[in-house]
């Protein structure tokens, strides 16, 4: 979540400068959010005893929904996947590598793979 401040300012700042090259290039601005794994996979986990506290305690926050305003208000378009990786962890199919690894494997890299083509070539 980034709050009112000197993170938000900064944050601010890089998405300005950014929107700022793209129309000085004449291209389209774009921010692709990555929603970490637990924002992902947290409808489709059982926690126990054992897990770890600071995941027992996690909830998502509303980080994309600033993101996306803080781009449309920069006319940068923003995609978020986080629905798509959602659909195929439901679907039984784990988007992201297994065990201490936030990276998305074949299945996850494909899902947001197909939403970028769908999204860049409308």
């Amino acid at each position: 979540l980034v709050e009112d401040g000197p993170r938000r300012q900064l944050l601010a700042a890089v998405l300005d400068r950014w929107a700022a090259v793209c129309r000085q290039h004449e291209l389209d601005a774009w921010l692709l959010y990555m929603p970490c794994k637990h924002r992902v996979l947290a409808d489709f986990l059982t926690l126990d005893g054992s897990t770890h506290p600071v995941l027992r305690v996690w909830r998502a926050n509303q980080l994309p929904g600033q993101l996306q305003s803080l781009c449309g208000e920069r006319q940068i378009n923003f995609i978020d996947p986080t629905v798509q990786l959602k659909q195929l962890a439901a679907s039984g199919e784990n988007p992201f590598n297994t065990v201490y690894d936030t990276h998305l494997n074949q299945a996850g890299s494909a899902a947001v793979g197909q939403l970028l083509a769908e999204r860049m070539t409308r």
